[in-house]
């Protein structure tokens, strides 16, 4: 489970060139194969909502020409959080503190003798060394090896597609909106039960080995645009965690949805990256904009 999640929820290079500036979707891009990208329609603008990977690797650029063109297109840019400098330096020390257990416990205290050693020795089968993890919480040890692995293997968090695009929003004098903050991140695991929260680490250590072909399989999906298959690896890994899941999607997809309603409302054109995972589904954003009546069509 951890890593379809980790793919859609890590939070903190290659640069693209700064999109030239262009007027609306033309509809000769309309008819080529479909993408992670939706256009919704109200009676005074037009939203992009394109559901991002949050860890690519730097080959996968550029992205699809009808990516491209309504990135271009539009003149608000809008991420989950808005990734200044400052507020990276922050999300690192947040991570830091979120991530640690209560001063005088370590690892062993909170997970049982089995998963210590079955932890220890999948930490040293993939090169890594448990003393250096002591005072983790589990979910943070399984974080930390879930990216190490996908770093390893040429992923990175870098050439993740918001980031990518946010980078190039500033660069282009875009205006950046974030839906929510670095600390509202870091506090959807802030309440992980102690069996929530093991758990979350023996499915990472059980998955490692699987961990680079799940994601590569992913990728290939979103590339494709195949949204019945890219919510398919996603939610799988969600069916032992449901709580978890109502927290890191379905929460947040309602928490977004008055800000990305009051785009539409307005009359500058949005591009708004948000994981995939968010988007899809009947609890997705794009299901929840269609009950409210708004146009919605993948592109």
């Amino acid at each position: 489970m951890v890593s379809r999640r980790q793919v859609l929820e890590v939070v903190v290079m290659a640069a693209l060139l700064a999109p030239m500036a262009g007027g609306a979707l033309p509809d000769d891009l309309e008819a080529g194969p479909k993408h992670c990208l939706w256009r919704v329609r109200s009676a005074t603008n037009t939203v992009y909502l394109l559901g991002s990977i949050h860890i690519m690797r730097r080959d996968a650029f550029p992205l699809a020409a009808v990516i491209e063109t309504a990135f271009s297109s539009s003149s608000v840019a809008v991420f989950e959080v808005d990734l200044s400098a400052g507020a990276t330096v922050g999300s690192a020390l947040g991570a830091l503190a979120a991530g640690a257990l209560p001063e005088g416990r370590t690892l062993p205290d909170v997970v049982s003798p089995e998963t210590y050693r079955l932890a220890a020795d999948r930490l040293a089968d993939a090169g890594y060394d448990i003393a250096g993890m002591q005072r983790m919480r589990p979910w943070m040890v399984a974080t930390t090896l879930t990216l190490a692995e996908l770093q390893r293997a040429g992923y990175s968090p870098a050439d993740g597609v918001d980031q990518v695009f946010q980078r190039r929003a500033v660069d282009s004098g875009k205006r950046v909106i974030g839906l929510e903050t670095i600390d509202d991140q870091l506090a959807l695991f802030a309440d992980l039960t102690p069996e929530e929260d093991e758990a979350f680490l023996v499915q990472t250590l059980s998955e490692l080995e699987t961990l680079i072909p799940q994601v590569d399989e992913l990728t290939a999906h979103w590339r494709a645009g195949s949204v019945d298959e890219v919510e398919a690896l996603l939610a799988e890994g969600f069916a032992a965690f449901p709580r978890l899941y109502e927290k890191l999607v379905v929460d947040r997809n309602r928490r977004w949805l008055p800000q990305i309603e009051a785009l539409l409302a307005g009359d500058q054109r949005a591009f708004v990256a948000v994981g995939a995972l968010h988007l899809v589904g009947d609890q997705g954003v794009v299901e929840l904009l269609r009950g409210k009546g708004y146009q919605v069509e993948q592109l």
